[in-house]
């Protein structure tokens, strides 16, 4: 009986986390250098480029778009 809500309540809760992901992963790539690449996947939001780690720590450009977008 309640296998069907069940089903349609997951469907809507995925619907809605990969929206928020895109929106979420939009937001950054507004914000970050052109070499960074920025996407949405399960669970998230997927930051990537070289060095990145090291860039970072000494880039605010990186920094705060990342860190700002955790709201």
């Amino acid at each position: 009986m309640f296998e069907r809500l069940f089903q349609s309540a997951h469907r809507t809760a995925e619907r809605r986390a990969r929206a928020r992901s895109a929106a979420l992963a939009a937001r950054i790539a507004d914000d970050v250098p052109e070499d960074v690449t920025v996407e949405p996947v399960a669970g998230g939001v997927l930051v990537s480029g070289r060095g990145l780690r090291r860039r970072a720590v000494l880039e605010p450009a990186l920094r705060w778009p990342i860190m700002g977008a955790r709201r």
